[in-house]
């Protein structure tokens, strides 16, 4: 695990560090428990699960990961296919970029599989009227789960942060915690890994995780 920058305490926020709002390993599978709490039918709860999953898993962001197809979706390979064109720094170049998917993360994908035998060409996070699952609904009902199981955002700082202040890359700086912090990642292997066109932008965030 490599180290990182320790704060000279939880109440006295160190401004020499950049505000990353971010969840970590356990507060991730809070969350996924929690999408199970909100007021909605069993089958978007599961979508809803598995949003949270594919985000973390792959840090694509929430406009990115909703665009997501069963086409590009590969169980039995535990991998997600994403199209270069899908990516916001993809441009309109050919190919695609693929992602592994943990264990858990390819249950729930096939609980939902089951659940909607005509998938071919379908989008693979819809609302449950069929609907395809619009990025302000999918923010809203992640940020209603986080509130219903009272989880905060860690920061840089030491300060934490309320659901209804996620900003919306708070998975995406999830994701790079867990890389940087967790797995030992570099900042070039964790820029390669989020899609960053340039290093500068990964080290502007993320390097203070040294």
């Amino acid at each position: 695990m490599l180290p990182f920058r320790m704060m000279s305490s939880a109440n006295e926020p160190n401004s020499e560090v950049p505000e990353v709002p971010h969840l970590k390993p356990s507060q991730i599978k809070e969350l996924r428990h929690a999408c199970y709490q909100i007021d909605a039918p069993r089958s978007l709860q599961t979508t809803l699960e598995a949003l949270v999953q594919i985000r973390y898993d792959t840090g694509l962001r929430l406009v990115e990961s909703l665009r997501s197809m069963w086409d590009w979706i590969f169980l039995g390979e535990e991998a997600l296919a994403v199209p270069l064109w899908a990516l916001k720094c993809g441009g309109s170049r050919d190919g695609t970029i693929a992602f592994d998917l943990g264990a858990d993360t390819v249950r729930t994908l096939a609980t939902l599989a089951r659940d909607t035998p005509d998938r071919a060409d379908q989008p693979v996070f819809t609302r449950a009227d069929g609907r395809k699952l619009e990025p302000e609904l999918a923010r809203h009902l992640i940020i209603t789960a986080a509130s219903a199981s009272g989880i905060e955002a860690h920061q840089g700082s030491g300060k934490r942060v309320e659901p209804s202040e996620f900003p919306s890359q708070t998975l995406r700086n999830s994701t790079a915690y867990r890389l940087r912090v967790v797995e030992g990642y570099s900042l070039e292997d964790t820029s390669g890994r989020l899609g960053d066109p340039i290093l500068e932008i990964t080290s502007r965030r993320y390097e203070f995780w040294d």
